[in-house]
């Protein structure tokens, strides 16, 4: 029987993770017959610092209820600094309870996932794909973590900054389209160099590139309908237009998934990938901001065990 520690942000969801996690805990009690200890975070860290301490103490079993954020952090939490696993054969289960929540929406997508206490008391669980990143802070530092999800290029960081700056109130679809609507057309795009498994790119204009495991970012856009969890490549999904109506027009195709075949977007697939640009280009990762270019990505394939239907 596992040992399980539930990591819970009561902020996320604007607020309503503190109201609901008190009866969610008891229902998973009462469903497995099985006592949950729990942390709750107060701020940026916290999850990673949680799930540290609690893979330390010889949980084996680690939940997360938050949005994309809080799943990216705890999963940081399975590493150490230098990206070596504590516990390689702890298993992690993100429960969607934030803004976005899109990692959990591909696993909803796939049929890996339902009712979180179907999920719970399942035997089965999924050996998925991370992947690792380096690149420069905002104060010109290098920085390197581990991703679940995607990770964004260009646009997206703007957006993020702006959508966790808000109330979230409105939702994950409204709030995250209304961020990209005060961000999109004063953006400027950026020539960026990308090597892609060896094989060089020049991408002019470019607004997004999106490095994916999964397929949706930005509370539901189907960014990457090929991207897979269990995926031995990124599929990184390339947006590039001279303005913000190249980008706007496409806004239906973006969430609905039909984007490959327009003229706007170009996909590669690999497993390494280096990006330069003489600009200043920003990014973030599993929705949160990072830092900017120059980056370094690479997969490290069946890296983290996921609880599964």
């Amino acid at each position: 029987m596992p040992r399980s520690f539930v990591v819970i942000n009561p902020a996320s969801g604007a607020g309503k993770t503190a109201k609901r996690w008190p009866s969610l805990l008891k229902s998973f009690e009462h469903a497995t017959g099985r006592t949950f200890e729990h942390g709750l975070t107060s701020g940026p860290g916290d999850a990673r610092r949680l799930v540290e301490k609690a893979l330390t103490a010889g949980y084996d079993e680690i939940l997360a209820l938050g949005g994309d954020g809080t799943h990216h952090e705890a999963v940081s939490g399975f590493f150490d600094d230098d990206l070596r696993p504590l516990a390689p054969d702890a298993t992690f289960v993100p429960l969607a309870s934030g803004t976005g929540s899109d990692y959990v929406r591909t696993l909803r997508a796939l049929g890996w996932y339902g009712d979180p206490l179907a999920v719970l008391t399942s035997p089965n669980r999924r050996s998925v794909s991370l992947g690792t990143y380096r690149c420069m802070a905002p104060e010109g530092e290098e920085v390197r973590g581990i991703f679940l999800n995607i990770l964004d290029v260009g646009l997206g960081a703007s957006v993020v900054k702006v959508v966790n700056a808000s109330s979230k109130s409105s939702g994950g679809f409204l709030t995250f389209f209304l961020g990209c609507l005060r961000v999109l057309f004063g953006y400027r795009p950026a020539t960026v160099q990308l090597t892609c498994d060896g094989e060089a790119h020049t991408l002019e204009q470019v607004r997004v590139v999106a490095v994916a495991l999964g397929r949706y970012f930005g509370g539901g856009m189907h960014i990457a309908p090929s991207a897979s969890p269990e995926g031995e490549r990124f599929s990184t999904v390339i947006l590039a237009g001279r303005n913000g109506w190249s980008l706007f027009n496409h806004a239906p195709d973006i969430y609905l998934g039909t984007h490959l075949r327009s003229k706007i977007s170009r996909q590669l697939e690999g497993t390494r990938l280096l990006l330069t640009s003489a600009e200043t280009v920003e990014l973030e990762v599993d929705g949160e901001p990072v830092g900017r270019l120059p980056l370094e990505v690479e997969l490290r394939p069946r890296a983290l065990w996921l609880k599964t239907l």
